[in-house]
């Protein structure tokens, strides 16, 4: 059973700030840290994560160049509420909901600090991905599909699974349509530039301009 918060919960945004040291409001923040302990838990993991920049994944040279789009991995995750991820889904292929083994994608869209329906993109959105699956510990990649190429925007996540877990990083979309899928992976067949049939995926479509 997973430590519940005593209140209201720390946003992982906020505890980042505090973390680093750039908390406006770091008194009331410890002292909520000083008697949460499933708040001080994410705390302790934001200090013991050390992730570097992915390596971007460059299309085949027999592929011609696509210079509309480009991937980005983020350094840091983006600001997750704990309590608001539960807004409207978008579209989705495959399974929308965990039963028995099943998988399950939730996306949290953030635009300075905002958070969006992941249902589209724009420059300067980001996103981060949260799965469900059954408990134990799984290989997951996260694919996107676009254009008709599939690229891997984060590494293979090892995920003890559960409710709503994130996956460490988060990324960025550019260009078209594009189909953000997860799947459960082997050890052999981890960081594939492939799409399993029995992939998780969420379509989200490049947000357009109001017009003038």
């Amino acid at each position: 059973m997973k430590t519940q918060c005593i209140g209201t919960p720390i946003s992982w945004l906020e505890l980042e700030r505090y973390v680093l040291g750039e908390s406006l409001s770091a008194k009331d923040v410890g002292t909520h840290l000083a008697e949460c302990r499933a708040c001080e838990q994410v705390k302790c993991a934001i200090e013991a994560d050390e992730r570097s920049m992915p390596a971007l994944v460059i299309p085949s040279p027999s592929r011609p160049p696509r210079t509309w789009w480009r991937w980005a991995a983020a350094l840091v995750p983006i600001a997750l509420l704990v309590v608001v991820w539960r807004a409207q889904q978008p579209e989705t292929r495959g399974n929308s909901g965990v039963k028995g083994d099943a998988l399950s994608l939730t996306l949290v869209r953030e635009r300075s600090g905002r958070l969006l329906k992941p249902t589209h993109h724009a420059p300067g959105d980001r996103f981060k991905a949260l799965v469900s699956c059954a408990p134990g510990l799984r290989l997951v990649d996260l694919v996107v599909r676009q254009d008709g190429a599939l690229n891997l925007p984060i590494p293979t996540s090892v995920v003890d699974c559960g409710n709503a877990i994130p996956l460490p990083g988060a990324f960025t979309l550019e260009g078209g349509v594009a189909e953000v899928c997860v799947q459960l992976v082997s050890e052999k067949d981890q960081g594939e530039a492939l799409l399993r049939d029995d992939a998780v995926c969420r379509v989200v479509a490049p947000e357009r301009s109001p017009r003038r």
